[in-house]
């Protein structure tokens, strides 16, 4: 097994447990027990993505020392065909694990949800490069992002997870006890961030619905707004800003959903493009 090969490479011993956590399209993660209980996670991708490790290393050390509760990561090594990062275990259930738990608590948890995003676009970094999630990767998604720029004034300084969602923020005694999946993470305008939450939560929530009730899911809705408005301000999101998250999606999961799931994400993207005087 190759998580062997990881466990030896990385000097990681004496191991008590592994267990495999995830198996995505791109990546796997396995959760390590060690023999005085320590634990641990082992993330794996291709080898020649071992950048997008690298990046990922170097934001989260800075959200850390910024006071933002994330996995602290050890080491990240090329291992034959793969990338691989150690990385602390973060205690705690998913937010939508907790919201199917606990639908009382939806408002709440909405609130302390919007509050951790509200923190990170708090946190500013003066010089930072990275191959940005951000970047447009095709025609359509440079014709927004130059109607976007034409119009407004942009940012560039803020911390943007560009994932966050009730899948990534993990809770534990109803405190946000850490951030996961930092891959798309950048540097720049927390509309962006905010866009691509609301997108989610709309598009992916069409699933989250079928597990959580919609009405809970509409309350943790209402308390993401709340709890980032009192620290933040206002969210006020031009329909410019709905429809590049909704193309990045497109982009982000062409081939990777089915297709009815494509053409909610269709429609999002010509709903917002109306709403802006495009269509």
């Amino acid at each position: 097994m190759m998580i062997d090969k990881f466990l030896e490479e990385l000097q990681i011993n004496p191991v008590k447990s592994v267990s495999k956590i995830l198996t995505g399209n791109d990546s796997a993660v396995w959760k390590v027990e060690m023999k005085d209980d320590t634990l641990l996670g082992i993330r794996a991708i291709e080898r020649n993505r071992i950048n997008q490790f690298l990046q990922e290393k170097s934001i989260m050390r800075m959200a850390q020392n910024h006071g933002i509760k994330v996995p602290k990561v050890y080491k990240v090594k090329c291992i034959e065909e793969y990338a691989v990062m150690s990385l602390e275990w973060v205690n705690g259930k998913t937010i939508f694990d907790e919201l199917r738990e606990n639908p009382k608590n939806a408002c709440n948890l909405g609130s302390e949800f919007g509050r951790s995003q509200a923190t990170l676009h708090q946190i500013s970094f003066r010089e930072y490069e990275s191959d940005s999630w951000l970047s447009s990767k095709n025609e359509e998604e440079q014709d927004v992002l130059n109607r976007i720029r034409n119009k407004f004034t942009l940012s560039s300084k803020s911390l943007l997870h560009l994932d966050f969602h009730p899948l990534n923020v993990l809770v534990d005694e109803n405190e946000i006890s850490g951030i996961i999946d930092w891959t798309n993470a950048s540097v720049g305008d927390p509309r962006f961030d905010l866009a691509r939450t609301y997108s989610i939560l709309k598009i992916e929530g069409y699933n989250f619905q079928k597990v959580v009730d919609p009405t809970v899911f509409e309350k943790f809705g209402k308390g993401w707004i709340q709890g980032y408005e009192s620290l933040n301000g206002s969210i006020q999101l031009d329909p410019l800003f709905n429809e590049w998250a909704g193309v990045k999606m497109r982009q982000d999961l062409q081939g990777k959903r089915p297709s009815e799931h494509m053409q909610r994400i269709e429609s999002w993207i010509n709903h917002w493009r109306k709403k802006g005087g495009i269509v």
